[in-house]
């Protein structure tokens, strides 16, 4: 036999196609996981709230965020500062 000859040993033949096979089933199983990862990964519903002084924003932020599950943590952030009312726009809007 030469190099590059194919060996016809007749064991039942269709290697190249169970291969195949198995790297088209992990590829739907590597999908499914990513899928379900990055589902995983959105926002959570609900809102992360905290309240601060603008005095010690960073010490106070800190703070209330330590003590946070991680859960909750993905959730949206909604920060309000004491003694303001309205809501920020990059500017108090009302």
């Amino acid at each position: 036999m030469e190099v590059g000859e194919e060996e016809d040993g007749g064991g039942g033949g269709g290697g190249e196609e169970e291969v195949t096979l198995r790297y088209e089933r992990d590829l739907v199983h590597k999908l499914k996981l990513l899928r379900h990862e990055l589902s995983l990964q959105q926002p959570q519903a609900g809102h992360c709230r905290i309240e601060v002084s603008r005095d010690e924003i960073f010490e106070e932020s800190y703070r209330q965020i330590m003590k946070m599950r991680p859960k909750d943590l993905k959730k949206r952030l909604m920060v309000k500062f004491r003694g303001e009312e309205g809501l920020d726009y990059g500017g108090v809007a009302r």
